[in-house]
């Protein structure tokens, strides 16, 4: 039996790289380039970039929702973070 080797933390950044790219195009409606340049402009992509194993649990549906909340609110934050800090506003929590 062949053992599979881990990928490097450099195959894996390019893994979320591109499929955080595929979403923006097929989600968003965008075409390559113009995702790919506002992209490599975003906190979320220098985070995907700068990251060690520190993300390990996570996949390409987690950056690409920092991404549109970074997007909409200047900041790359998780939806669930929003929801949550809004229930405290509220006085839910």
């Amino acid at each position: 039996m062949r053992n599979i080797a881990e990928p490097t933390i450099e195959e894996f950044r390019n893994y979320m790289i591109v499929n955080v790219l595929k979403d923006i195009v097929t989600i968003d409606n965008k075409d390559v380039e113009t995702a790919l340049r506002d992209f490599k402009k975003s906190k979320t992509y220098r985070i995907i970039q700068q990251m060690g194993d520190e993300y390990n649990e996570v996949g390409p549906d987690y950056f690409y929702d920092l991404y549109k909340n970074e997007l909409k609110y200047g900041q790359p934050v998780t939806s669930a973070s929003l929801y949550i800090k809004r229930l405290q506003r509220e006085g839910k929590l």
